[in-house]
């Protein structure tokens, strides 16, 4: 019987150690796919059915080269980004930080006049200081979008501009510019907004370039901006929207801070008849937004 127990104690030993190095592999494996999670952009993303951007163009009669998909980031994605945000020093300024971007690189800095905030990356820089221990998250989302052909090799996404919205925060009509490679990709995260497309004004032969257009008040809807020629509805689940070449030579874009406060406190705006995912009149609900801009600098 001595003989039969030490052969039962000794399974019990072999058992036991076949659980722990199953239980070692397990945990090798687990963090293998958090590791994997954090620099592989496939698992973070909604690719399977998005895998040319071209697939996805929303152009019309009177404007090309809108691309629209209206959910690319997985939520522990956005989570990610919206927690690495929100850790972001912040700063006052009374001017855009255009105007001197490397002191604003890596932080909120509060725009009084335009009452929203903004965050600038230029991914062309070292890793090396803290403000850039996160910049993974952006990298992957340039990988992305150069996998999905948004953007292409020759070209790639290098600064990252992030604006947060307040739910009756717009920007005026501009242009982003000659100093990027003609084309811009924007994914929003948190509220749903009206994105405008818009003909650039022209003076003389030329067209003006990096102004902002005004245009009169008007209670009518369609005639609030006469130069309106495309709308789309963002959806803030990690949206994106990429305009290239002639949306992004010949047109403005802009959002509205003209919205409607109803007696809950929503804050909501109606889509026109130039809406090309929803039908004129239905209502939009506004909230705190972020929009990572994605452009390459030369």
């Amino acid at each position: 019987s001595m003989d039969k127990q030490n052969i039962l104690n000794g399974e019990d030993r072999e058992t036991e150690k076949k659980n722990k190095s199953n239980r070692a592999i397990n945990n090798t494996e687990e963090q293998n796919a958090k590791q994997c999670r954090c620099r592989c952009p496939s698992m973070m993303f909604l690719t399977k059915s998005h895998d040319c951007i071209t697939e996805h163009e929303i152009s019309t009669s009177k404007l090309t080269h809108v691309y629209y998909i209206s959910q690319c980031l997985s939520e522990e994605y956005m989570h990610s980004i919206s927690s690495w945000l929100s850790t972001l020093p912040q700063t006052t300024c009374t001017s855009t930080p255009i105007d001197n971007e490397r002191n604003h690189f890596g932080k909120w800095t509060s725009l009084k006049h335009a009452q929203r905030n903004v965050a600038l990356f230029d991914l062309r820089q070292d890793d090396d200081d803290d403000s850039n221990n996160e910049s993974h998250l952006l990298q992957n989302i340039c990988q992305y979008l150069i996998d999905i052909r948004a953007f292409p090799k020759s070209h790639p996404p290098n600064h990252v501009l992030i604006n947060e919205y307040h739910p009756t925060g717009g920007i005026m009509p501009h242009t982003d510019g000659p100093n990027y490679y003609n084309r811009t990709a924007t994914i929003s995260i948190g509220g749903d907004v009206l994105f405008k497309f818009s003909k650039r004004q022209q003076y003389g032969n030329s067209i003006d370039k990096g102004q902002t257009i005004n245009h009169d008040d008007d209670d009518d809807d369609d005639n609030q901006n006469p130069n309106l020629v495309m709308e789309v509805k963002l959806n803030g689940k990690g949206s994106l929207i990429v305009f290239t070449d002639d949306a992004y030579l010949q047109h403005c874009h802009s959002i509205d801070d003209r919205v409607d406060t109803l007696c809950n406190q929503d804050v909501v705006e109606y889509a026109s008849d130039k809406c090309v995912n929803l039908k004129k009149g239905e209502e939009v609900k506004r909230d705190h937004r972020i929009s990572l801009t994605f452009r390459h600098k030369y």
